[in-house]
C-alpha cells in the first residue's frame, strides 16, 4: 500500500468542516496526508477526531472561498504552517432546501457564488 501513501503531503480542502469535504479529508488523512481545511462553518470536533484517528496534522482556517483576499491569507498561513500545498480538493458547496422557483435572489447568489464561483480559491491555491 506504500504506492498510495500521501505521507508528508499537504492537502487543502474547501468545505471540509462536514459532509463530503470531511469524507474526502478522512480518506486523504487515512493515506497519511496532512489536512488544511478552508470553510466558513465551524468544524466542531470532527477535525480533532481526524487528527486522533490518523495521526496527521490538521488545521482549520475560517475562510469564505469566494473571497480572493481570504483565500490568499489562508494559503499564506498554510504555507507557513505546513510548508507546501500538494493536493487541492474543492468541496465547498451550498444547498438551500427550497423549491427553485421560490428561491430568493440572495439565496441564488450565495449558491452560485460558492458552487460555481470558486475561481478565487482555485487560482490562489493553484499559484502555490
Amino acid at each position: 500500500m506504500d504506492q498510495f501513501s500521501l505521507k508528508d503531503k499537504t492537502a487543502v480542502l474547501t468545505g471540509a468542516a462536514r459532509g463530503l469535504g470531511l469524507a474526502f479529508a478522512d480518506a486523504l488523512a487515512e493515506a497519511g496526508a496532512n489536512i488544511a481545511v478552508l470553510d466558513v462553518g465551524a468544524p466542531g470536533d470532527s477535525l480533532d477526531k481526524l487528527r486522533e484517528r490518523h495521526g496527521v496534522r490538521v488545521a482549520f482556517y475560517k475562510t469564505d472561498v469566494t473571497s480572493r483576499e481570504q483565500v490568499g491569507a489562508a494559503v499564506e498561513a498554510i504555507e507557513k504552517e505546513f510548508g507546501t500545498i500538494d493536493i487541492n480538493v474543492n468541496a465547498a458547496g451550498v444547498v438551500t432546501d427550497e423549491p427553485f422557483l421560490r428561491s430568493t435572489d440572495e439565496n441564488l447568489s450565495a449558491t452560485f457564488g460558492v458552487n460555481v464561483g470558486v475561481h478565487p480559491a482555485l487560482s490562489e491555491i493553484g499559484r502555490h
